[in-house]
């Protein structure tokens, strides 16, 4: 056995997940298609974001990352949830938790940056960037991943944190079902005066 744990995806979720099992001592493999974390200054707040609640925020904390990270996110402290069929919406309010935020909005590379020098600077941690999975087995308590330049890993547990078209997920014959729900997304890269 090379880890003990081997999490396939180095997002948000697959990071923060290595990174807290290494700080409980377990040795992880981290392993990606491409580099997540080769970003430039100019693109550390493009893209993605995340909204990180309260209890995010406390895994934050026990990484030592929050007071780094905190002044590169904005507060929220209202969340209104509604329909287009006009059912009764939903408010969530700071105060009536008496929290001053209820949580904060992140660029997903900021994260990732943050992140990033705890995956590089942990003995517990081994990244694996750039590795196209090929195959996966599993016998008695091992999972072996084989890659398609002919290395292979083992660990005695396997994470799919690799996203919505998981390879990990067709390799290990995982079905999905889906359907249409018959709705239109329109998105947009806005730039604000202000921050956030």
């Amino acid at each position: 056995m090379d880890f003990e744990v081997t999490v396939v995806g180095a997002g948000v979720v697959g990071s923060f997940l290595a990174c807290l099992l290494a700080q409980n001592g377990i040795s992880v493999c981290l392993l990606d298609r491409r580099n997540t974390f080769n970003t430039s200054i100019s693109s550390r707040y493009q893209g993605r974001t995340f909204a990180i609640n309260l209890s995010s925020i406390n895994l934050l904390k026990k990484l030592e990352l929050w007071s780094i990270i905190k002044k590169e996110g904005t507060p929220f402290n209202r969340i209104y949830v509604w329909d287009s069929k006009g059912t009764t919406p939903l408010e969530f309010l700071a105060e009536e938790i008496d929290q001053e935020e209820l949580g904060y909005v992140f660029s997903t590379n900021s994260i990732l940056t943050s992140l990033n020098k705890i995956l590089r600077s942990s003995k517990k941690i081994s990244l694996e960037l750039n590795k196209e999975l090929s195959s996966i087995q599993v016998k008695e308590k091992l999972a072996t991943i084989s890659f398609a330049d002919g290395k292979s890993i083992s660990s005695r547990l396997l994470v799919g944190a690799d996203g919505i078209n998981s390879t990990l997920r067709k390799l290990a014959n995982i079905k999905t079902r889906t359907w249409s729900y018959n709705q239109i997304a329109y998105f947009a890269l806005l730039k604000t005066e202000k921050f956030h």
